[in-house]
């Protein structure tokens, strides 16, 4: 039998997700066709794809960008009804290929951090009657120092499947700003989730009301041209996955 790469791997379980997800639905399979998928806008020609969220108010320090409403909004900054599939599925359409999500190594007691294409991700809303349209990242602040984060990149890590269901339909977990396995996209750094280490909170100077209508916008972007996140912390086996 022959020996699966990693990147075939990848292939199979991307075309597992499309089987999964399509024949269930033939409405799905015909809006995706369309380029439209519930809560979510594609544009192919342009590559950019448009989710569907409102704006949430966190409790505790961020472990999240966006999650899906009704799981982990207490520590986001926005949630949305999109399924996580079906984004994964919407970046597909784009023809990027998802790279893997943050994974412990038993062999070398460490912890790999995520991997995929560098996605930029902005954020529109109504304000005033006018149009706003920021960096995703200037809705962040630091905890401490209370300064807006700095420019940063996201990668499409995807998700996985787990025994025939894929893992962030059931977690919820949509975007990150700190490594949880089985995110859609995540960061590339290697970020500690743990409360101690937490830098980020919403920048309450720029956010939009609690349940404003807010456009998350991602796109593909050039690896050279965009900076990661900083800063990074070192591998912790103990550190409790998900």
């Amino acid at each position: 039998m022959a020996k699966l790469t990693g990147m075939s791997i990848r292939f199979f379980t991307a075309l597992g997700l499309i089987l999964l997800l399509l024949p269930a639905s033939p409405l799905l399979a015909a809006e995706a066709d369309k380029g439209k998928l519930p809560f979510l806008d594609v544009d192919i020609p342009h590559k950019t794809v448009r989710v569907e969220c409102q704006a949430v108010k966190a409790d505790y320090a961020l472990e999240f960008y966006c999650v899906a409403a009704g799981t982990n909004e207490y520590e986001a900054i926005l949630s949305s009804r999109v399924k996580p599939s079906h984004l994964h599925l919407a970046l597909l359409m784009l023809g990027l290929e998802p790279g893997h999500t943050l994974e412990y190594n038993k062999a070398t007691d460490s912890w790999i951090p995520p991997q995929g294409p560098p996605l930029r991700l902005s954020v529109e809303w109504t304000k005033d009657g006018k149009v706003v349209r920021y960096p995703a990242y200037r809705l962040l602040r630091n905890i401490k120092s209370k300064k807006e984060a700095p420019a940063m990149s996201w990668i499409f890590s995807g998700s996985r499947l787990t025994d025939g269901s894929y893992l962030a339909d059931a977690t919820g977990y949509l975007v990150s700003v700190a490594n949880v396995e089985g995110m859609v996209i995540d960061l590339p750094d290697r970020v500690s989730r743990t409360m101690e280490d937490r830098q980020w909170e919403p920048n309450w100077d720029l956010m939009p009301e609690k349940e404003t209508k807010v456009w998350m916008i991602i796109e593909p972007a050039a690896p050279a041209s965009v900076p990661t996140t900083q800063p990074t912390f070192q591998s912790s086996p103990s550190e409790p996955r998900n």
